[in-house]
């Protein structure tokens, strides 16, 4: 498997081309990553233009003042950067030294399973346990007046709805209605809104908010997509007036 990046030294990058212009440098890069996919890079001007995006009379003048330094052919007759090949070969070799390792702690790992299933268990055998009742096995009951916390171990998210909420009934309900709901942090801004839009609607307004949902029923059925209107209901005695 190839890699697919390779170390950029920036401080040594930039001193050895901080005299160039901004068109050696675009193609001193396009070759090196050229070299970097495909390994080498070919001696013809006409291939290295058209590499690097640039016409072949400039690419002339680019290699001759600047761009031959950076390169040497190799034993396949090919071009390649030097400091781009020792760094190729420190990366395959710290590759060959991971796999190594990890082969070592494989071997060792099977080494010490085959050691603990030689090992005989203090555990009774599975046989044994079957042959235990269930009668006989107790779960230990919590002290008297003991507060069981996994029945209050609410949200901050859900207490905050709750605080927002105007009626505060079945709270163990709403609690595990609101389990229900998908990524309640996402809607959790949405549901806020819509308890405060809908506190402001005649009807939770009316008989001290005798019509206001439950808040377990409020949250299974979504009511914070209800449509809203907050203006004041018109009844026939008030339209007579």
């Amino acid at each position: 498997m190839k890699a697919p990046a390779f170390q950029l030294y920036a401080a040594d990058f930039y001193m050895d081309t901080a005299s160039w212009t901004c068109n050696q440098v675009g193609a001193y890069i396009r070759l090196l990553m050229y070299e970097w996919i495909n390994g080498a890079l070919p001696k013809e001007i006409s291939h290295l233009s058209r590499i690097a995006g640039i016409d072949i009379r400039n690419m002339q003048k680019m290699w001759s003042a600047v761009l031959a330094k950076k390169f040497i052919i190799d034993d396949a007759n090919m071009l390649v950067n030097p400091r781009l090949e020792r760094e190729r070969e420190k990366q395959q070799n710290y590759r060959k030294s991971q796999e190594e390792s990890g082969r070592r702690g494989g071997k060792i790992t099977q080494e010490k399973r085959r050691n603990m299933e030689s090992e005989p268990s203090s555990e009774p055998s599975s046989e044994n346990k079957a042959l235990q009742s269930s009668s006989s096995i107790t779960t230990p009951k919590p002290p008297r007046g003991a507060v069981d916390l996994s029945l209050n171990s609410y949200s901050p998210l859900f207490l905050n709805f709750w605080s927002k909420y105007p009626s505060k009934v079945g709270k163990g309900a709403a609690w595990k209605a609101w389990k229900k709901i998908k990524s309640p942090s996402m809607m959790m801004d949405t549901i806020i809104t819509a308890i405060n839009e809908q506190a402001r609607t005649e009807k939770w307004k009316k008989n001290n908010g005798r019509y206001i949902p439950n808040p377990a029923t409020w949250l299974n059925q979504c009511r914070w997509e209800d449509e809203t209107n907050t203006e004041p209901e018109i009844t026939y005695e008030s339209a007579e007036k």
